[in-house]
């Protein structure tokens, strides 16, 4: 179970990384590439501009079939002047092209270039390429004032843009997606690959826990069996008693290990079967009062007033890991001041949750982030040698065998709350 959360949280890890590092290239691409195509956009129509003027140039006659034509193969608008008159060729325009050239020639006229005023030299000039927007759509446009030997000509010319931001965009996020994939891939495979000697290793030892801890038990119940036999007249009774206590907590221990080491092999067995909640926390609570009552700490329950839905899980293990958070709240949960336990049963947000609240000095936000690791001990230097740090672990996985989540928070005024939810 942890390899494979280990497995899905590296691999989670590598495609976000993937993820950001891969976008990041293809929107520096992109962006080069937008720079490119308009850089090479601007270099033609300044070609079509240079073109269009030797044409307007060259002759006393201003051929309109051969400008159409130029008009119809590059995507250009064109508005010719001779000596301030606009020629018949210029009839077709419509509102928002009329509208388009007053801003270009407005434009021009700001930059030093005013098609209604006579030019001082007789060199052509042509004013800078500009980028205009109308409708969603992109221009570049230009004015160019063209000598002739009767005076002047000038030029508005404006061309249409394809938009290449709907294309690239299309062409990179296929890119993206396919580039992610195979990478995502890859790098599945890779991290298996780098994972499997450590998988293996922990195998071995899961093993070797599993098979020392079936070997320990053996001698241990001959050792404590031999001691039960001895005549209490011709032993030391205090030095029997240790022996014994030391003998339990041997089997307590040896008993944890191997549920730990079943459960990393993912051969507990669990027993999924319809759970009655409030009988579930009834019973554990009829058990326990008796405990409770003998320690001088009060144990009460709050269920609703309403039967609570039941839940698919194992009864016995969910009834260990209530045992387990009582036990813990007896031991480390209890103070002078507040002698009492509360066992809870509820729904939250549709989930059915269990909790086990104390009243005791609580646990720092490090502690609680480690209170689950196995052979944690909130207080390291604690004398007390009943507990070894596994229980509240294996409370944590057996919860996990029966699909639910085990969390602890901070008691109001003090304390704390072990809850289990349930969907």
């Amino acid at each position: 179970m942890e390899e494979r959360k280990l497995r899905s949280r590296l691999i989670s890890i590598y495609f976000a990384a993937i993820a950001v590092v891969l976008a990041a290239l293809l929107v520096a691409l992109s962006l080069f590439s937008t720079q490119k195509i308009d850089q090479r956009g601007r270099e033609s129509f300044s070609t079509l501009i240079t073109a269009i003027g030797d044409e307007l140039q060259s002759g006393d006659i201003v051929v309109y079939s051969k400008l159409s034509r130029l008009e119809q193969e590059n995507r250009l608008t064109l508005r010719i002047y001779d000596n301030r008159s606009m020629l018949l060729y210029n009839a077709t325009d419509d509102a928002d092209t009329t509208d388009l050239f007053a801003r270009v020639e407005e434009t021009a006229r700001k930059e030093g270039y005013d098609i209604a005023s006579l030019p001082l030299t007789n060199e052509r000039r042509t004013s800078p390429i500009g980028e205009y927007k109308v409708d969603g759509a992109r221009y570049y446009a230009a004015v160019s004032i063209v000598p002739i030997k009767t005076g002047y000509r000038t030029l508005t010319i404006v061309q249409q843009q394809e938009d290449p931001g709907a294309g690239s965009l299309m062409t990179f996020s296929a890119i993206y997606l396919v580039g992610l994939l195979l990478l995502g891939v890859a790098g599945a495979w890779l991290i298996d690959r780098a994972l499997a000697p450590a998988i293996e290793s922990r195998r071995r030892q899961t093993q070797f826990v599993a098979a020392a801890s079936h070997e320990l038990r053996s001698p241990l119940a001959v050792i404590s069996a031999n001691l039960a036999t001895l005549p209490k007249e011709s032993r030391n009774s205090a030095a029997a008693d240790v022996m014994q206590r030391e003998c339990e907590r041997m089997s307590r221990l040896i008993g944890d290990m191997l549920f730990l080491a079943s459960a990393d092999a993912d051969a507990w067995p669990v027993q999924m079967d319809a759970v009655e909640v409030d009988t579930l926390v009834l019973n554990v609570y009829e058990a326990y009062l008796p405990i409770c009552r003998e320690s001088g700490v009060g144990l009460n329950i709050i269920l609703p007033e309403e039967s609570l839905r039941g839940i698919r899980a194992d009864g016995e293990r969910l009834k260990q890991v209530i045992g387990t958070l009582l036990d813990n709240a007896l031991a480390y949960g209890v103070t002078d001041k507040r002698r009492s336990i509360e066992l809870e049963a509820a729904m939250q947000k549709r989930r059915v949750v269990i909790r086990v609240i104390d009243h005791g000095p609580g646990l720092t936000s490090e502690q609680k982030a480690h209170v689950f690791d196995r052979f944690y001990r909130a207080d390291a230097s604690r004398k007390d040698k009943q507990h070894f740090g596994l229980g509240l672990s294996i409370a944590s996985e057996l919860v996990s065998l029966n699909n639910g989540s085990l969390c602890v928070t901070d008691t109001p005024g003090g304390g704390c709350t072990f809850s289990m939810f349930f969907d």
